[in-house]
């Protein structure tokens, strides 16, 4: 079975932000998030992710190509290491975990 990396960010006025980072299957992380924020999920493998991790460790400038095809998952990366650090440490040295992460903070 494939397991994922999922990623969802949601912010709206008066709402507040909330960014999820789950990994599992599909349904599991639908399972997570909820069906309100499955609209807003985006998937990534953890080899993908470890690349754009990687990538980021020999050029932090990278993360200002906004124009790139692959940028999306490139943030994604770039957002996991600085809200989970240890688990973005695992997946750069090739590893493979099980994490749910939500943060959710409103500043109005």
């Amino acid at each position: 079975m494939l397991r994922y990396i999922g990623y969802s960010e949601y912010f709206a006025t008066g709402e507040g932000v909330t960014e999820i980072f789950v990994s599992g299957t599909k349904v599991e992380i639908i399972d997570f998030t909820g069906s309100f924020y499955e609209r807003s999920l985006e998937y990534y493998t953890f080899d993908d992710i470890r690349k754009y991790l990687q990538e980021i460790e020999n050029d932090a400038e990278c993360i200002k190509e906004h124009d790139r095809e692959d940028y999306n998952a490139l943030r994604t990366a770039y957002k996991l290491q600085y809200h989970a650090p240890t688990v973005a440490q695992i997946i750069k040295q090739g590893g493979y975990c099980t994490f749910k992460y939500k943060l959710h903070f409103n500043l109005s």
